[in-house]
């Protein structure tokens, strides 16, 4: 996972809610755009100013430029629509960016500068991005998409949908169908403490968690949820499951419904709220508007 750019209309209120509650740090501005980073990134939030909330792409490290390359050549022979060929910030070293079958926007790139300085947080800075949950009317495309042309791999299944990887970590992308909205991304923690930590700042700022703490049956990640600024679902999240052998790994097949319940939590099997469980916001309509302006760093 590298990044998560979403359109805004209430930028400064994103930022400080990214930065006083999420601890994240900003590390450039421009006229529409702020880059915000939990560590020596140079970025792993953007919030772009925009008349609507909405998701304007998720981006994705490679491990190379000859990765990129071999990603475009599968995207090509997919007959995927390929928005850009080169990295829609200048700072980083290669990279494109394209639809997947559902029209949500991904970047793949390579050469993320990691040049920033190390900071005391304000709020509870996470340990990393990890992973972005979304509803698809139809997943199946879109999960078929991922792993012939991205190399995911499933690690389980549920109604219709899926949890799938790039890399040790349980799920790095999620598709459930839906009405297509983002619901939510996802941070790291070190520790359950470090959830309730989120809770009191919530507190203090005249706000409050709205799901959790869980411990998920999917992931075995202990979970808590608060809302961003534009409707959209935060999640911090830490003891996630690691899975280091793709060969002898079996991805689980989950039913989610009244009898089956451990699936979003073993401590106290229910539902998550109607109220959490519809939040999201949309996908964009239009693409690349990160591109219109470059942040200054």
């Amino acid at each position: 996972m590298g990044h998560v750019a979403l359109r805004v209309t209430d930028l400064d209120g994103a930022v400080e809610r990214a930065t006083s509650i999420m601890g994240l740090r900003v590390t450039g501005r421009a006229d529409n755009r702020v880059d915000l980073t939990h560590g020596k990134e140079r970025y792993s939030l953007q919030f772009i100013a925009s008349d609507v909330d909405a998701l304007d792409h998720v981006g994705f490290e490679a491990a190379s430029p000859e990765a990129v390359a071999e990603i475009k050549l599968r995207l090509e022979r997919a007959g995927a629509t390929i928005l850009s060929e080169s990295p829609i910030d200048d700072a980083l070293e290669a990279g494109l960016t394209f639809e997947i079958p559902a029209g949500v926007v991904f970047e793949v790139y390579t050469g993320m500068p990691k040049d920033q300085p190390d900071y005391v947080p304000s709020g509870v800075r996470p340990t990393h991005l990890g992973h972005v949950n979304m509803r698809l009317e139809d997943p199946g495309p879109s999960l078929e998409f991922l792993q012939d042309v991205l190399d995911f791999r499933f690690s389980d299944k549920i109604n219709g949908g899926a949890f799938m990887r790039c890399n040790e970590e349980h799920h790095a992308v999620v598709f459930t169908p839906g009405v297509p909205v983002l619901h939510h991304h996802a941070w790291a923690v070190q520790s359950v403490a470090d959830l309730a930590r989120l809770g009191d700042c919530l507190y203090a700022s005249g706000d409050s968690l709205v799901e959790g703490p869980v411990r998920h049956g999917i992931g075995n990640n202990v979970a808590a949820y608060f809302k961003g600024t534009g409707g959209e679902i935060i999640e911090y999240y830490t003891d996630m499951e690691q899975i280091h052998d793709d060969d002898g790994y079996v991805p689980g097949e989950w039913v989610a419904d009244a009898a089956n319940l451990e699936w979003y939590s073993h401590w106290t099997p229910r539902m998550p709220m109607d109220a959490f469980r519809q939040s999201g916001i949309p996908y964009s309509a239009g693409h690349l508007a990160s591109g219109s302006a470059a942040a200054g760093n």
